[in-house]
């Protein structure tokens, strides 16, 4: 389970480099980070620095359609496992919807959790 963390005091103690730094990210050359790498999200993109001193961790990203990217099949399983398709950001911000976006957020997280 993750621990509860206050975001605001976090950024107030970020150096402007360091917020820099967390919008630019790291990894964005597409021809390695692009395929089922071991360790890696299929179809990721990028990720953020780290900022160890404030124990933020760095973070996968992935530049397609809104929803969870995960392998559908598995090593030592049958199994095939999906995720939702949810609507692209810019279709949900159309929608001036907070709450739906809030949801949404929801749903992204917690099939994130589920698939590990």
């Amino acid at each position: 389970m993750m621990k509860e963390v206050d975001v605001q005091a976090i950024l107030a103690q970020l150096s402007t480099e360091e917020k820099v730094a967390l919008l630019h990210g790291t990894g964005m050359d597409i021809a390695v980070n692009i395929g089922s790498i071991k360790g890696r999200v299929p179809g990721a993109g990028g990720e953020t620095f780290a900022i160890d001193r404030l124990g933020v961790p760095a973070t996968i990203l992935c530049d397609g359609p809104a929803g969870v990217r995960i392998d559908a099949t598995r090593p030592d399983t049958d199994k095939t496992f999906y995720t939702t398709a949810f609507p692209c950001e810019s279709a949900l911000a159309s929608t001036w919807d907070r709450d739906l976006a809030f949801k949404m957020g929801q749903a992204m997280g917690n099939e994130s959790l589920e698939d590990g």
